[in-house]
């Protein structure tokens, strides 16, 4: 899988402007505050529906304009294929993949898979678990996209019970009434943690792996659900052993007027030598992990679908030190890697490779 071209028109501080790329390495470099993690983000925004860096996609329109319009080819399941996404300021973006109309930007996921490694992803390790959350359910809808419908509906059904429990709680329903979104909640709840479950072991493999050849450590991932589960993998056992603990726990969820329980609430816990390297870990074991994990995805989409996802790097060059950057430049070889960086000079890719200049919002190709 690889990215051919990309058009852009109206998009952040560019006003249109088309870039050829490679097949393989591609270096992105100019000066902070040019556009360099803007065409990323337009390559992620096509891969995903959505931006990684603001839920308003109003905001990814140029000043002044009404519109922006992304065009991308690419090369994908043994044959080029073609998608736009146009998005406007009074009306609904429309998403058009080989000139057929998608009806909702998850209707996206699968088609164009792309891993993204940022400074950011440090928050990953370091921050709350919504993070780690959020990284779980944008993996797995790319190798499975129907979990992405089954976490919408887990998602509505919580929404519309959080607002039972405070009425409840102000004596405008009944209790009883909990007893239909409690099945449901357990019934959605333990497909996602299923899906979870199978992710989860297969990065913890590879990572584990990964993690030893670049430091020698041990490296695990642990899943910590919010409730007590005795076999993730049982759909049934998990259905009614969170039911039943729903419906134990109803006054607790009303006079929180919230829930409690389920996979909302979830988390990961990073391990490195039998430590929880949140907490104990030093700075090079949190990039490390956080490495060991993008590099383990990339290994687990080519594993399901035979073909590399495309890599994108922004501006990682400065938060990995020399022996990190060579075992990451060694293992992306072989598929499509899109890297950007303020100095060139510092990125030591093998073979041969294109190189951008971007400044002040336009793209130049470098001999």
């Amino acid at each position: 899988m690889y990215i051919n071209s990309i058009e852009l028109v109206n998009y952040r501080n560019y006003e249109r402007e088309k870039v050829e790329f490679s097949p393989g390495q591609n270096v992105i470099f100019g000066d902070n505050a040019q556009g360099k993690t803007n065409l990323l983000e337009s390559i992620y925004l096509f891969s995903h529906g959505k931006s990684h860096r603001t839920r308003q996609d109003r905001e990814l329109i140029l000043f002044g304009r009404d519109f922006l319009d992304v065009k991308v080819s690419f090369f994908s399941e043994n044959r080029h294929q073609t998608g736009r996404i146009r998005v406007f300021k009074d009306k609904k973006k429309e998403i058009r993949i080989n000139d057929v109309p998608l009806l909702k930007s998850s209707q996206l996921l699968g088609v164009f898979k792309v891993v993204l490694f940022t400074p950011d992803d440090l928050s990953l390790v370091k921050m709350g678990p919504e993070v780690r959350r959020k990284f779980l359910d944008s993996s797995i809808s790319m190798i499975k996209p129907n979990y992405y419908g089954v976490l919408e509906k887990y998602n509505q059904v919580v929404k519309q019970k959080a607002a039972l429990l405070k009425k409840i709680k102000k004596r405008e329903a009944e209790k009883a009434a909990l007893d239909i979104w409690n099945e449901k909640q357990a019934d959605y709840a333990s497909r996602l943690m299923a899906y979870r479950c199978v992710f989860i072991e297969a990065l913890s493999k590879e990572a584990k792996q990964i993690c030893f050849d670049i430091s020698g450590e041990d490296f695990l991932i642990l899943y910590k659900p919010s409730f007590r589960v005795v076999d993730f993998r049982d759909f049934s056992k998990n259905k009614n052993s969170l039911f039943e603990i729903l419906q134990r726990e109803k006054d607790a969820e009303i006079e929180s007027g919230s829930c409690l329980f389920g996979p909302h609430r979830d988390d990961l816990i990073f391990l490195a030598n039998n430590l929880d390297i949140k907490h104990f870990g030093s700075q090079g074991q949190q990039k490390t992990a956080v490495l060991s994990v993008k590099i383990a995805l990339v290994k687990i989409i080519y594993d399901v679908f035979l073909e590399y996802p495309v890599l994108l790097l922004d501006d990682i060059t400065g938060e990995l030190d020399k022996s990190r950057r060579e075992y990451l430049f060694k293992k992306i070889k072989n598929m499509q890697v899109l890297i950007t960086c303020t100095d060139k000079e510092l990125i030591s890719l093998s073979g041969e490779y294109k190189k951008f200049q971007v400044k002040s919002g336009k793209i130049f190709w470098e001999d």
